[in-house]
Formats: structure tokens, C-alpha cells, sequence
């Protein structure tokens, strides 16, 4: 049973993806105990918010990171399907 769960786990979602989707999970579980705190006590302590600040500025860095490593990406393969120009002496 274990080993058919990992399998599929493996399969569904790789190792960059469950990384991302832990921190995306914290955030709202953090933002839920928040509301909860604000709602119930009329406050939200020091410590959530800074974790929860945190946990926002992470995901963030964490797509912005992504969409760079993919715009190079995208740009290392269109240059390698540019004919570039003959030159005699690289030849040499």
C-alpha cells in the first residue's frame, strides 16, 4: 500500500511542486489562525504575523524565482534555433 501511494505521489507531483505546495499550505493555515485569533480575541499576535508575513514573501520570491529561471529558459532555446552567420575564421 505504501509503496503504490509513493508511486502515485511521485507520478502526480513532482519534488519542486509538493515544496511549493507545503508553503502554500502554511500560508493558509497561518492566515486561517489568524482570522481566527483576529475574530476571537480582536487580535493577532506578533509571532503569527510575522510568520505569516514571512510565509507571503517566501511563495512570492519562490514564483518570481520561477518565471525568471523559465524566461531564460524559453531564451536559451530560441537562441540555439537562430542561425547564426558563417564565419570563416571560427573555422580555423
Amino acid at each position: 500500500m505504501r509503496k503504490s501511494l509513493k508511486k502515485s505521489l511521485e507520478h502526480t507531483i513532482s519534488i519542486d511542486e509538493f515544496k511549493v505546495s507545503v508553503l502554500i499550505v502554511c500560508l493558509l493555515g497561518t492566515m486561517v489562525a489568524c482570522l481566527v485569533g483576529y475574530f476571537k480575541y480582536g487580535e493577532i499576535s506578533d509571532n503569527l504575523l510575522q510568520l505569516t508575513e514571512t510565509l507571503i514573501f517566501t511563495v512570492g520570491g519562490v514564483n518570481a524565482v520561477h518565471s525568471v529561471v523559465a524566461a531564460v529558459s524559453q531564451n536559451k532555446k530560441t537562441d540555439e534555433t537562430i542561425p547564426q552567420p558563417y564565419n570563416e575564421e571560427s573555422e580555423k
